[in-house]
């Protein structure tokens, strides 16, 4: 089958389970599905599927204000990190300083105050980390702004977290707190600490083993791809995901979100 008419089935598809899903959050919920729309719509000129976006994107407003959940999958963080991402990429016109001030409120408290004992990018650690991350590269961040002198001082704290758990870190965070500290070392906030924790890790296998652990979700998943109803529809590893990896194939300037992972 070819990838435009999965791509137009999986965008069916979605239209209809968005409205019924209840969580949502970036990795498993509406905001994935929201991402896929946008870069669909971009794709295909074709403004009726940034409608079905902000339709979505209205709800989870509605939602996020009893949100209770911080982590990257499922909730505030990702959520946050789903709209910068549209904002950086010029899919919707905003200040994210504005939109995201209660989000940057409730993080910092969760960073500050958090008793952390996960390292992962999805419930743990660097989830809020890649938030920050965000946050920082924004178009309205700067240093002027006391927000983002906030957003900074939180990837510094996380730097140090991270310092005192890193003989604990399980085999499985490891690979996300590469990620983090790479990103972070970017930033040139804090490259003396950032630096001496790179040095404990071989560099290149840890990039070999993120680029595998990509081709691993998405080849057996996408390659072999079978339209099923009753699939997911999320970002990482569901209909939205596919639809986006088939997007990257067939044009290069939809591949970014893969970062998003």
């Amino acid at each position: 089958m070819k990838p435009e008419k999965i791509l137009k089935q999986i965008s069916e598809i979605l239209i209809k389970q968005g409205v019924s899903i209840a969580d949502p959050g970036l990795l498993h919920g509406k905001m994935g599905i929201i991402i896929f729309f946008f870069h669909y719509a971009r794709y295909m000129g074709d403004a009726t599927f940034e409608d079905h976006a902000m339709v979505l994107m209205d709800e989870i407003q509605e939602q996020v204000l009893k949100q209770p959940g911080m982590d990257y999958a499922n909730g505030l963080a990702g959520i946050g990190s789903g709209i910068e991402y549209l904002s950086q990429n010029n899919f919707i016109e905003a200040n994210t300083n504005e939109i995201l001030e209660d989000f940057d409120e409730r993080l910092f408290d969760e960073t500050s105050l958090g008793n952390h004992t996960n390292a992962g990018l999805h419930t743990g650690l660097t989830g809020l980390g890649r938030y920050f991350l965000l946050r920082i590269a924004g178009r309205d961040a700067n240093d002027e702004h006391v927000g983002t002198l906030n957003n900074k001082m939180q990837l510094i704290r996380i730097t140090d977290i991270l310092d005192r758990m890193f003989f604990s870190l399980k085999e499985e965070e490891t690979e996300d707190v590469f990620r983090f500290l790479c990103d972070m070392n970017k930033t040139n906030l804090y490259p003396a600490k950032t630096l001496k924790l790179l040095n404990h890790f071989s560099q290149n296998n840890m990039l070999r083993s993120r680029q595998m652990k990509i081709e691993e979700l998405f080849h057996e998943y996408y390659e072999n791809f079978e339209l099923d109803i009753d699939m997911v529809p999320d970002l990482y590893g569901g209909l939205a995901g596919a639809g986006l990896y088939l997007l990257g194939n067939l044009d290069k300037q939809h591949k970014k979100w893969i970062n998003l992972l």
